[in-house]
């Protein structure tokens, strides 16, 4: 029996086999630091969890409680003759545990983040509400992988019946809606679906954008009033008309992501009027941030990524040569990859990024510090 073995006897009543404290490494008035060592061969590990063995969590509720008697009788003042019994202010264990950590200066451990199976991000077990995917290259889509991977429950919404049937060949297993964000009544019915089943929604991301391209590029002022206010409403109206949907559902502290662009100032023709939208998106972002926060804790902020390989870029005209050239202006030459994005997404919507609200998060692997890029610069003086 070790010393400190024998300090433990003189300090509490338990005695083998129920002593559960074969160490004290700490111990003053305030704190006390013990260890209970595990061996393979303890009774309850044998029929709790066979094959993988888990110590039962009223042990070691029993352990923190026979250290936090060997720091009170150790500070005197207790009668040795009466048994310390340990009770939580409402009864409960958990709670004597909690009150024997926090009182006597004891800190919670923080979970090992190295070892497998422990998310850094928490977002084990949440849920997160995904609107936009239309194929395996969509932001949308690598989102709600990184979420899956994280351990959430993912609910997708896609826009059409048609859109649904395509996705699901990629998702067989996932529980997809189907929602017109033009549409008002469409939107409050898919809220009405999800929280059916998800009362309390962690996460919305919206991943969702609209241009009619089928007149091709016209130059910025021959913008159709219909053409503009199509694709602000499908590709930031939506964004206030789901977080309206959703809020009564929404976790107190909630996360809100959208997908925007790297910058909205810089002129492309062939973007259309999607600059416009999407600073109309940035600002909608803080607006909702403000309005939201006078009863929550609910943060908006949005990805703003570079140019992407995705479906939908490609289908603007002229796409490749602006991806090609923005890709030689960034500091890695290479561009930005929608895992990227994706798990940019994930942090904002996780616990990790509680102090980030109402903000943009750009990633652009640094094209916007790299105008004069000496290489494209050479190029584009060389002689003809």
């Amino acid at each position: 029996m070790s010393h400190r073995t024998e300090e433990i006897l003189t300090l509490i009543p338990h005695r083998p086999p129920f002593l559960f404290l074969d160490e004290i490494l700490e111990r003053d008035d305030r704190h006390i630091k013990a260890v209970k060592t595990l061996h393979a061969d303890e009774p309850y590990l044998a029929g709790h969890y066979p094959g993988r063995p888990l110590m039962p969590g009223v042990l070691i509720c029993e352990c923190v409680f026979q250290a936090g008697a060997a720091l009170l009788f150790g500070r005197g003042g207790l009668d040795p003759q009466k048994v310390p019994v340990l009770l939580g202010q409402h009864g409960g264990p958990e709670r004597a545990a909690h009150r024997i950590r926090r009182r006597h200066g004891g800190r919670r451990r923080r979970p090992d983040y190295g070892r497998p199976g422990v998310s850094f991000l928490g977002l084990d077990g949440k849920t997160i509400v995904v609107f936009g995917v239309a194929n395996k290259k969509s932001v949308a889509y690598q989102i709600g992988q990184v979420l899956e991977a994280e351990g959430a429950a993912v609910v997708y919404v896609v826009r059409s019946k048609e859109r649904k049937d395509s996705v699901s060949k990629l998702l067989p297993k996932a529980d997809i809606h189907v929602c017109d964000v033009s549409r008002d009544e469409e939107v409050l019915a898919v809220a009405r679906e999800i929280t059916k089943v998800h009362p309390t929604i962690h996460g919305l991301v919206h991943s969702i954008a609209f241009l009619d391209y089928e007149g091709g590029i016209k130059p910025f002022h021959e913008t159709t009033r219909k053409a503009f206010l199509q694709s602000v409403d499908i590709s930031c109206y939506s964004l206030i008309a789901i977080a309206n949907a959703f809020k009564n559902h929404l976790a107190r502290d909630a996360s809100v992501v959208a997908v925007s662009i790297s910058t909205t100032k810089m002129a492309a023709e062939n973007y259309g009027i999607m600059g416009p939208v999407k600073a109309a998106l940035d600002s909608t972002i803080c607006f909702l941030a403000k309005s939201f926060s006078t009863f929550s804790n609910v943060r908006f902020n949005s990805v703003n990524p570079g140019l992407l390989k995705t479906s939908a870029s490609a289908g603007i005209p002229g796409y490749a040569d602006y991806y090609l050239y923005a890709e030689k202006l960034t500091l890695r030459k290479k561009g930005v990859t929608t895992q990227e994005v994706a798990n940019a997404a994930a942090f904002l919507l996780s616990e990790r990024s509680a102090g980030i609200n109402a903000q943009g998060i750009v990633l652009d692997a640094g094209m916007a510090v790299n105008y004069f890029d000496k290489d494209v610069m050479k190029r584009a003086l060389k002689p003809d």
